[in-house]
């Protein structure tokens, strides 16, 4: 199931593209710059279960960085401009508190943000799918 596609502006007047699926306690999923969509890759073979089974238990918020996906085609993808497609996408979806949950690239972007947003940032989960998370 395709979840809907939502718009935000950041800061600086970037389109980014995000989508909300599930319930629970909420979790922000960085993907990939290059292979990042958040209307195609659920139907990929192995991030349409991946996203599935994260959903399950939490409500995960996906989004596109700017330049990939479904986010507005800009040139010049600095690490403070993925901050600001964070708080875009953290402040539109008001998760108090969010756990990350980075790819290998994505784990530069939590880090920065934590020291921009703290009181936005929870933690790294450990596991896909695990209720033990903190929510708090």
């Amino acid at each position: 199931m395709e979840p809907a596609v939502h718009y935000v502006m950041t800061a600086d007047g970037v389109r980014i593209a995000y989508t909300v699926t599930g319930n629970g306690p909420p979790i922000l999923f960085c993907s990939e710059l290059v292979s990042s969509h958040v209307q195609l890759e659920w139907s990929q073979p192995v991030m349409g279960p991946l996203l599935s089974e994260f959903a399950r238990y939490n409500t995960l918020i996906r989004f596109d960085p700017r330049g990939s996906g479904l986010s507005d085609r800009v040139l010049g993808q600095t690490l403070d401009e993925f901050v600001l497609d964070i708080e875009a996408v953290v402040g539109r979806t008001a998760s108090a508190n969010s756990l990350w949950s980075p790819s290998s690239w994505g784990r530069l972007r939590p880090s920065r943000s934590r020291r921009v947003m703290p009181s936005k940032y929870l933690g790294l989960p450990s596991g896909m799918g695990s209720r033990a998370w903190p929510t708090s």
